[in-house]
């Protein structure tokens, strides 16, 4: 199979010939000695457009020392890959991007505690074997340019999400170049893609087989505001290696609208949305809810989850003596019906920060708080946890121990530049139960049609104070195509994980990872 593999790509690339302006194959003119996809374009006939091609190709070496109860051992380590190949079209009235997946997971372990780590959580939604890989199609959608002058495109397919990152600010009407690349414009959408994006709904992207929505979705791009509306399902993925599959009994619907940076603050957008979650899948066994009643899902019986949203983000910057200050406020509550219950709860989070821009590192320190309200009384007829949906959890806690789901986070963050190709992050988190009568939750939303595998739940000892996080992170671009990324965290196990796990409540989490692009 690679010698056919590499007999067709030696033959495409005999045949191709530079610039753009003829169908067929094409070589960029700023391809290297040896070309990689990127370099490659193909020219439909007429005004059909042209497709151009990319990959990814990304590995992993993951090692744990997780908290611990007799007579599990819950130290290891496993080795990970992940292969993107895409192609996109690009015309005059649509856009177009298809890219298949392949991830591959070995070296499992296979003697852990239940969701004893990320290697764990791969064992237990794969196979009887220590390793699971899956080929998948990660996206095939298509959305239309905005052909009428209006501002109104839609599209579909199979595709990503990310809640409250949908509009990048800097763009689409009324922008200009200048206000694109200014350092405000930079600083909040670093904000929204790192500390709003995906809190509700998101594609799991540091897991390795991830989660993509099918569906559809329409905008609205004015020059004073962006508005999305999107209805879609979500794909298996996460830790399970069927990604490919569709749960069609989970049905979101979003809605965004944001006020652009400079329509009610001169320095801040200001984002109101809606996220509507209604789970009835049928359970293929016997499952315990994932809540702190202690009540069961008979098979074949819905889980019975319908969840509704509303809330906001403010996020601005804006210079301040030497530096940059930046300031983050998002929150929302939610109603619906949890089962036989109804639910009521609510979340928020508060940040801030400066960043010196005129002495060696460029020194950024932020501080917030982040929670996510919990549930006072298993035995009423309330639901008060906060559900966290379907979020990329690891954006808001790296070591993956916690989610928004009955906590409360207190953090300090530290970020250096020691040269533009290196960020080093260190931070400490202060972790606690919001309701010592409520459960600690883990996971970032449902990753199998059928059971209730995507969030765990651990009992509290009627206890609050589940720990402190330390961590560092670095992230190296070697050159355009490549970036080594290194992470450790040490979680330092308090009251909720003492009487939880008696053997070893500290755990240990690195790993080392190098993306290439080509």
């Amino acid at each position: 199979m690679r010698k056919q593999t590499l007999f067709v790509l030696l033959l495409l690339l005999s045949t191709v010939h530079t610039g753009a302006s003829e169908e067929g194959f094409h070589l960029s003119r700023d391809a290297k000695s040896l070309p990689t996809l990127k370099d490659l374009s193909f020219g439909l006939p007429g005004d059909l457009g042209e497709i151009s091609f990319y990959g990814q190709d990304r590995w992993r070496w993951h090692l744990w020392n997780y908290f611990e109860a007799e007579p599990f051992d819950n130290t290891y380590d496993y080795f990970s890959n992940q292969l993107r190949l895409g192609a996109r079209l690009e015309n005059s009235i649509l856009k177009a991007h298809t890219a298949w997946q392949y991830s591959h997971v070995w070296l499992l372990p296979t003697g852990t505690s239940t969701g004893a780590g990320s290697g764990s959580l791969y064992f237990a939604n794969g196979t009887t074997d220590n390793e699971t890989h899956g080929t998948y199609l990660k996206y095939a959608e298509i959305h239309s340019k905005d052909i009428t002058g209006l501002g109104l495109t839609a599209g579909g397919g199979r595709m990503d999400y990310s809640s409250g990152n949908r509009y990048v600010t800097g763009t689409g009407k009324g922008a200009s170049k200048e206000d694109a690349d200014s350092v405000v414009t930079k600083k909040i959408q670093w904000l929204k893609s790192t500390r709003v994006a995906e809190r509700m709904i998101g594609g799991f992207g540091w897991s390795e087989y991830q989660r993509s929505f099918d569906g559809g979705y329409s905008a609205w791009d004015h020059e004073k505001f962006n508005f999305q509306f999107v209805a879609m399902n979500p794909t298996q993925g996460g830790f399970d290696e069927n990604a490919n599959h569709t749960i069609y009994d989970i049905d979101i619907l979003a809605s965004e609208l944001t006020l652009k940076k400079g329509t009610l603050l001169p320095d801040g957008e200001l984002q109101m949305f809606y996220y509507s979650y209604a789970d009835s899948r049928q359970m293929t066994a016997a499952t315990t809810r994932r809540d702190n009643t202690g009540r069961t899902v008979p098979i074949n019986l819905e889980y019975d989850v319908d969840v509704e949203m509303i809330g906001g983000h403010l996020v601005g910057a804006s210079t301040l003596g030497d530096g940059m200050l930046d300031y983050l406020v998002w929150g929302g509550y939610q109603y619906g019906n949890w089962f036989e219950l109804d639910h009521s709860a609510y979340a928020l989070a508060a940040e801030a920060g400066y960043q010196w821009k005129n002495i060696p590192w460029k020194p950024w320190i932020r501080a917030g708080y982040n929670m996510g309200s919990g549930d006072s009384d298993p035995q009423d007829q309330d639901h008060g946890t906060f559900y966290q949906m379907l979020p990329t959890g690891r954006l808001y806690s790296f070591s993956i121990l916690y989610n928004m789901m009955n906590t409360e986070d207190t953090f300090v963050s530290l970020i250096l530049k020691p040269v533009e190709a290196l960020t080093v992050r260190s931070d400490v988190h202060w972790v606690d139960l919001a309701e010592k009568s409520d459960r600690w939750y883990l996971g970032a939303g449902e990753i199998t049609d059928g059971n209730a595998a995507g969030y765990a739940v651990r009992s509290s000892n009627n206890e609050n104070n589940l720990g402190t996080l330390l961590d560092i992170s670095a992230s190296y671009k070697i050159c355009p195509q490549a970036t080594v990324s290194l992470y450790y965290g040490h979680f330092f196990g308090s009251d909720v994980v003492e009487k939880f796990y008696i053997k070893n409540h500290d755990a240990d989490f690195f790993y080392t990872e190098v993306t290439i692009t080509f």
